[in-house]
């Protein structure tokens, strides 16, 4: 009866969330898994626990070698963040300095509309903006995935697809 009533409250707790643990891998997971995508929104607020390396991938299919935006939080030992217009591609709009830690969620937001792209801390998109790129031919964003690699997993929170 007392592991039940335990596991009632964690479903409480985390009632309305989906979370997501990433291995040290370099495999990106894609949120559609979980009933998560970016069809009608311009922005997504999400958490992350990680050392170093927080990738998230814009994508305007579910194939990562189409069009997509990827920020990397984190890169470099944590001492760097970016936005790329493909995996591993050139770092835009960079921003130094640590922005994860491995034992409390950091708190980020993105935004994609009219292929402005911009990062922030913290929940309030719009608020805190540590980067953003204007891509002058956007993509269409329809598809988010996640991961961790180069020295660092991942637990990662976002609330659930509803908007």
């Amino acid at each position: 009866m007392i592991q039940l009533v335990i596991l009632l409250l964690l479903y409480d707790v985390n009632a309305g969330n989906i979370d997501i643990a990433t291995l040290d891998d370099k495999k990106y997971v894609e949120l559609s898994r979980h009933c998560f995508t970016a069809a009608d929104r311009s922005s997504w607020s999400f958490k992350v626990k990680a050392s170093n390396d927080a990738h998230v991938a814009l994508m305007s299919t579910q194939n990562l070698s189409d069009p997509l935006y990827e920020i990397v939080l984190g890169g470099w030992r944590n001492n760097k963040s970016c936005i790329r217009l493909k995996p591993q591609g050139d770092c835009l709009s960079p921003h130094y300095g640590a922005v994860l830690d491995n034992e409390t969620y950091s708190l980020f937001w993105i935004s994609w509309a009219n292929g402005r792209i911009s990062v922030g801390l913290l929940e309030v998109v719009g608020e805190n903006t540590i980067m953003t790129y204007q891509h002058s031919n956007p993509y269409d964003v329809r598809f988010l995935a996640i991961m961790t690699g180069f020295g660092s997993a991942g637990e990662w929170r976002t609330p659930n697809g509803k908007k």
